[in-house]
C-alpha cells in the first residue's frame, strides 16, 4: 500500500541497496568470471564524491567486480523505488550519471581494443545518460 497526499503510512522495512541494471549486470557477470581466472568483470562510470558513490565502489569490491568510475563533482545519481504488491514506482535524481560522457569511458576503448571477442557492454539507464546518448553511436 501507498500512503495517500497528506497522509502518513508505517512500513516494516527500508533498505539501502545497490541496484541499477548496469550494475545487477556487472554483479552477475562477476560471479561468473569468478570460477574463470582469465576473465574479468569491470564496471565503468561516473560517481560522486559521497556516501552514494562509496556505497556503490563498496559493493562492487564485495563482488569482485573491478571498479572504473571516474569520480565528479556531482552527487551521485540516486534512484529510490516504491515497491508495492502488484507495482513499483521510481523517485530518480540522475546526479552524475547525467554528466557521464564518450570521454569518461577511454577505459571501455582500451579493453574492446585489447579483447574484442571477449567483450560485453552494457548501458544501463540510457536515457539518464544525457551526455552519453549524442556520442554513443559514433564511439
Amino acid at each position: 500500500a501507498m500512503p495517500r497526499w497528506g497522509s502518513d503510512l508505517e512500513c516494516p522495512h527500508i533498505s539501502q541497496l545497490a541496484g541499477g541494471s548496469a550494475l545487477n549486470v556487472a554483479v552477475h557477470l562477476g560471479a561468473l568470471c569468478a570460477s574463470n581466472e582469465s576473465r574479468t568483470c569491470s564496471f565503468h562510470g561516473l560517481v560522486g564524491n559521497d556516501p552514494f558513490g562509496g556505497f556503490l565502489r563498496q559493493r562492487l569490491a564485495e563482488v569482485g567486480v573491478s571498479d572504473e568510475m571516474e569520480s565528479s563533482e556531482a552527487g551521485t545519481g540516486v534512484c529510490i523505488v516504491l515497491s508495492g504488491l502488484d507495482d513499483r514506482g521510481f523517485v530518480t535524481q540522475v546526479g552524475a550519471t547525467g554528466l557521464l560522457g564518450t570521454s569518461n569511458l577511454t577505459g571501455i576503448r582500451r579493453a574492446m581494443d585489447g579483447a574484442p571477442d571477449r567483450m560485453h557492454l552494457h548501458i544501463g539507464g540510457y536515457y539518464s545518460c544525457g551526455s552519453l546518448r549524442p556520442g554513443l553511436v559514433a564511439y
